[in-house]
């Protein structure tokens, strides 16, 4: 069973997009449409999470409580995980070579540095929301102030990049 945590889409020194798995440290040959479905599946939780959020947060005149949202989310995360490997990573094609050169993501400082700071502004609004009195309601409070230390802990990945480059 593939998790988005276990695979990493790279590109070789022919220029061939991969998938390799690191637990065995194997790689698959990719396709356009498959490279869409493991991109899908590195972004499945925080898919998952925002489908959560927001069907609550859209259905919020139910007053339905935020296990709803949660159970949503866990139902989605599954089902795609359960999707992807029973449906589409079985039509993979593993490469035979036993050694690939990997080529190392090229990344800019000045991009890694934008994103670290824009994710940091927008975090440290969003937690200004609710001292504020923007916020109408507990949910929305609750909601809020966990996009914005996510927002917070994506800058300070993006920051650490940043340093390292």
């Amino acid at each position: 069973m593939l998790f988005g945590k276990d695979i990493d889409l790279v590109e070789d020194t022919k220029k061939r997009r991969l998938m390799q798995v690191r637990k065995d440290n194997t790689f698959y040959l990719l396709d356009k449409k498959q490279e869409k479905y493991v991109t899908f599946l590195k972004n499945n939780i925080i898919n998952a999470v925002s489908i959560g959020v927001m069907l609550g947060y859209l259905l919020k005149f139910l007053n339905w409580p935020w296990v709803v949202w949660a159970i949503v989310a866990v139902v989605w995360y599954v089902s795609y995980v359960v999707l992807f490997n029973t449906k589409v990573f079985p039509k993979f094609k593993k490469l035979k070579e036993k050694k690939v050169k990997v080529v190392p993501p090229s990344t800019t400082k000045g991009k890694t540095l934008a994103f670290a700071l824009a994710f940091l502004f927008i975090g440290i609004a969003l937690l200004a929301c609710v001292p504020l009195g923007q916020t109408t309601s507990e949910t929305e409070s609750v909601v809020v102030i966990g996009c914005g230390f996510f927002s917070i802990v994506m800058g300070l990945k993006f920051l650490g990049d940043y340093r390292k480059a």
